[in-house]
């Protein structure tokens, strides 16, 4: 075993202790993928074992591996469309509503990633055991659950017998991970086909290139690119909230990230979660505990933010400003957060807010000041 290996099987002994005993496993089951051959033309088969003996531990341990990864891993975050023609949605509605069983379930599944497998071009996939599971976290009595597939290398260590149940989970080396999707089913059936853009299916691509997998499964990138900026300005300022770094190291991060992403906007680039950390690492001070953290941070605090976006100019404008207003909608304005200084403070900003950040003060236009006085005429002069 190399060193690689011994460090993923300690990691994954350490994740199985970190997290409360709470899951419920409602089914398991494995399909062994692999290439094969008839009359000299190749295609992808599957042979599918029988569903896990749930007395054993491994599937709920298995279970506890994989949702840290999805919680560490950068991840598409997607829905179904009501217009989509994918098997997926139909699919998970009917055993939602108890017209199939787990192992009909399996099957369509599985008889859709070989038909996609099988298509032109895919030739030379790196495929393994694709292992699906239902489960419940076990806190809510209406959840419906999730739906769990993940496709793991055969070389992973990960032991299976005649009937494709895994023996033990002892020897798995987590970085042969090739896909993983999960369908929250609780979600997808309170929302679909009505949704407007919540996300219930999550994607993760591992070591493989391949997209056969998110293909097969429906998991296409539908979340918004502006709520992803949103979701990623949130995920920024609690980071700095959260931080030990002073106002004008704060404010340099924000405005070299809201750089970054306008510079993106006007090339039409995308965007990724590792080179907002970059952008971030490079204004943090040199012996900062907060370097390299950030993609963690958003990873494990659970922001919407797609693994890959594409900002526009308005949505990077976003990370450095911030909306102001009534609720009862009497007014509105944007700041720029560099603008705005405490009252007590002895810089020199235009925009000041009292020490209890109750109340704030703007400077006003000489038009503004004319349109105020006609209306209100002077602080000195009787209200009635």
């Amino acid at each position: 075993m190399t060193h690689q290996q011994d460090t993923d099987v300690i990691d994954a002994a350490e994740e199985i202790a970190e997290l409360p005993e709470k899951l419920v496993v409602i089914a398991a089951q494995t399909a062994d993928m692999f290439k094969t051959s008839i009359g000299g033309a190749s295609f992808y088969d599957a042979n599918l074992g029988k569903t896990w003996d749930l007395t054993k531990p491994t599937a709920k341990e298995f279970i506890r591996i994989i949702e840290r990864k999805f919680a560490r891993n950068n991840k598409l975050h997607g829905f179904f469309s009501a217009k989509t023609k994918h098997m997926a949605p139909a699919t998970l509605e009917d055993y939602i509503a108890n017209k199939i069983e787990f192992e009909q379930l399996v099957q369509r599944f599985v008889d859709n990633a070989l038909d996609v497998a099988n298509q032109r071009g895919r030739d030379s996939l790196m495929l393994g055991h694709l292992v699906f599971v239902h489960y419940k976290d076990g806190t809510e009595p209406d959840d419906t659950g999730r739906f769990l597939a993940v496709l793991v290398g055969k070389q992973a260590g990960f032991d299976f017998n005649s009937d494709l149940e895994p023996i033990n989970l002892t020897s798995i080396n987590t970085s042969e991970l090739r896909h993983a999707a999960m369908f929250d089913l609780t979600l997808f059936d309170l929302i679909y086909p009505t949704n407007e853009g919540e996300a219930y299916v999550k994607f993760i691509a591992g070591k493989s290139k391949s997209d056969f997998l998110k293909e097969a499964f429906g998991c296409g990138d539908y979340i918004p690119n502006k709520d992803s900026v949103d979701q990623l300005n949130q995920a920024i300022q609690d980071f700095l909230g959260s931080s030990t770094l002073q106002r004008n190291q704060k404010q340099t991060i924000l405005q070299s990230v809201k750089d970054h992403l306008a510079q993106a906007a006007s090339k039409q680039a995308p965007v990724t979660l590792d080179e907002i950390q970059h952008v971030i690492n490079k204004k943090l001070p040199l012996n900062s505990n907060e370097i390299d953290k950030f993609k963690d941070f958003v990873n494990n605090g659970g922001y919407t933010v797609s693994a890959v976006f594409q900002p526009t100019r308005n949505s990077a404008e976003t990370m450095i400003n911030v909306e102001i207003n009534d609720p009862t909608g009497n007014f509105k304005c944007v700041v720029t957060l560099e603008s705005i200084s405490y009252m007590s403070a002895t810089e020199q900003k235009p925009v000041k807010v009292d020490d209890n950040l109750e109340y704030i003060t703007l400077p006003l236009t000489p038009a503004a000041r004319e349109a105020i006085l006609k209306m209100l005429g002077n602080s000195d002069e009787p209200e009635s």
